[in-house]
């Protein structure tokens, strides 16, 4: 079993504290987070960065902030690029640490779901990684339309590049797709207050083969 952390800011006023929060999206900063998931910071570095701007701006408000750790086990783990033979094995794909080989196939699920969706196909290319990034950072929310392939429709968890307007270097999101096997939820600042997710426990059925 391996696990990975996703990180949130939770806010209220001092006047107000809550028994119970229901967590949702972090900011995507005017973009769409990819539907039927919840959408964390990831990235220790990078994590750690977001959760303390976010958390300034909103102690500039008024509001008493904590940062919120969600573990999810993830089934086998991979310290290397993720393969296509080692993507089965897992419930978690990072896709800024893919194999040229699990990148070409990502590339061909991105072609026919823009195909899909009615959006211009060029805009991926099977041979330019830094270009189907760039396509990345401008529509996060196609992320969650992998799920919709029999090849990834087993991921609970899919981590990606992210633009943050007050941060020079890049980010990362990740979101989460399914709370079965999420193994706890800690909130650092405030443990009495009790934080739960969306029930996320409808999964669809892969309907596509790449």
């Amino acid at each position: 079993m391996s696990v990975i952390s996703l990180d949130t800011v939770i806010a209220f006023k001092a006047s107000e504290k809550p028994k119970e929060i229901v967590l949702g999206n972090v900011d995507m900063f005017g973009k769409s987070a990819p539907d039927n998931g919840v959408t964390f910071y990831y990235g220790f570095q990078e994590s750690l960065t977001e959760q303390s701007l976010a958390a300034q701006e909103l102690n500039k408000k008024g509001n008493q902030t904590s940062s919120v750790i969600v573990s999810v086990d993830i089934g086998e783990s991979n310290q290397k690029a993720t393969t296509p033979e080692f993507l089965p094995q897992t419930r978690f794909l990072n896709m800024a640490n893919m194999t040229k080989a699990l990148e070409m196939d990502v590339q061909r699920v991105w072609k026919d779901i823009l195909k899909n969706e009615g959006i211009d196909q060029n805009l991926v290319d099977d041979k330019d990684y830094w270009k189907n990034k760039q396509f990345l950072l401008k529509n996060p929310q196609l992320v969650g339309k992998l799920r919709d392939y029999e090849q990834f429709a087993h991921l609970d968890v899919i981590g990606y590049p992210f633009s943050n307007p007050g941060v020079k270097s890049f980010c990362k999101r990740a979101t989460l797709f399914s709370n079965e096997h999420v193994k706890e939820i800690r909130v650092l600042s405030y443990p009495e207050i009790e934080v739960s997710l969306p029930d996320l426990s409808v999964k669809k059925q892969a309907t596509f083969k790449p």
